[in-house]
């Protein structure tokens, strides 16, 4: 037997409620890490704790628990995996430039090769040389 009529509705609905709520926290805690303060960008400000104390109150109390901010501003030490993720991202780079200067290359060969005279004749201007380049570098090869 099924259930009521609009029974996948409302659990869709429910589904999207849970997470707009939770994209909001998200949102709520960052704004907080960030410093801004809105009405619309809260972490349960408007809930009392146990002694009557609202968030606000809290805040210019100073906790126990919480660790000093130290004056030094150094960096943070990047850790194994992040120089790992940067140098991998650096060989791409490098790849990648390499492939785009192949491509024009190859693409301004192109160009040359597909010139043509007013006739139709293809222009011989250059091709000769680029012949005896392409000798040369297979006799290197061959010669190593």
């Amino acid at each position: 037997m099924r259930g009521p009529k609009n029974a996948w509705r409302e659990r869709e609905q429910k589904k999207k409620h849970i997470a707009k709520i939770v994209t909001l926290k998200k949102y709520a805690k960052l704004a907080k890490k960030e410093g801004i303060v809105s009405d619309r960008v809260r972490l349960d400000s408007n809930k009392p704790d146990s002694e009557g104390n609202t968030n606000e109150n809290r805040a210019s109390t100073p906790s126990k628990n919480r660790p000093k901010p130290s004056n030094q501003s150094a960096p943070p030490k990047p850790t194994p995996l992040q120089e790992q993720r940067a140098s991998r991202d650096e060989f791409f780079a490098q790849k990648e430039t390499e492939k785009k200067a192949a491509m024009k290359k190859r693409k301004d060969m192109h160009k040359i090769m597909t010139q043509r005279t007013s006739r139709g004749q293809p222009v011989m201007a250059g091709r000769i040389k680029n012949i005896l380049g392409k000798l040369l570098d297979e006799a290197k090869t061959n010669h190593k």
